[in-house]
């Protein structure tokens, strides 16, 4: 019978830990090329960004010429979030991008990236009508100097809901607005347009009033009403 074996203490041997690059608190083992700080970093970066772009302020672009000549095609804007969450509702003369309502041009939700871009005529309480190639608020006529040209239509009057707001395009005759799908719900309303940086040449805060020269032109350049 051979005698037991007695080993010498800590003589077993023992796996070297895990390198940081190789594993992590939850288990999950990172390639060796990839750094931590660096992973950590970029993580942060992509959380800040998306919460200022979902409650501060947003980058849009111009798909249509409904908003003519205020916006052409391809102009870029910043659309900020803070004014209508904490200041005070759209008011006359804002220029807003929202999501439409549902079965207007998207589905209405939260996650629907869809949004149209569009100039508040009036509020709650107002009453609108559109006749004689002008609009009408509140029974007086609306001085509109940014259009590109009078309305060709004629609406009936209607007075604005509560937690409404009444929504045009500077381009009349080929927008996709209120006139033909009803006020806007307020909680469709994402944001406020107020700095374009793009065309360069036109960098600076959006006018509330802004005109371009060369109005008159939307016949020529009509964008399709169903774009937005």
């Amino acid at each position: 019978m051979l005698p037991d074996v007695v080993l010498p203490p800590h003589s077993s041997p023992r796996p070297d830990p895990p390198s940081p690059r190789e594993s992590s608190s939850s288990g999950i083992q990172l390639p060796s090329w990839v750094d931590r700080d660096d992973l950590n970093t970029v993580a942060i970066a992509v959380v800040v960004s998306y919460a200022i772009r979902w409650f501060v302020a947003e980058p849009r672009f111009i798909p249509s010429l409904s908003m003519y000549p205020t916006f052409e095609v391809g102009d870029r804007f910043v659309a900020e979030k803070l004014t209508y969450r904490f200041a005070h509702p759209p008011t006359a003369g804002d220029i807003v991008i929202f999501r439409p309502p549902k079965g207007i041009g998207g589905n209405g939700g939260w996650l629907d990236d869809n949004v149209f871009v569009k100039r508040v005529v009036a509020v709650a309480g107002d009453t609108v009508e559109v006749k004689k190639g002008a609009l009408f608020v509140n029974g007086e006529e609306r001085v509109e100097e940014y259009l590109a040209e009078r309305p060709a239509y004629e609406m009936e009057s209607l007075t604005v809901p509560p937690r409404h707001v009444f929504v045009m395009g500077d381009n009349r005759n080929n927008s996709y607005d209120s006139h033909l799908w009803g006020p806007l719900p307020l909680e469709n309303v994402v944001g406020r347009a107020v700095w374009k940086y793009w065309p360069l040449q036109e960098f600076g805060p959006v006018d509330r009033t802004f005109t371009r020269s060369g109005t008159g032109l939307a016949g020529e350049l009509a964008a399709p009403p169903l774009k937005g």
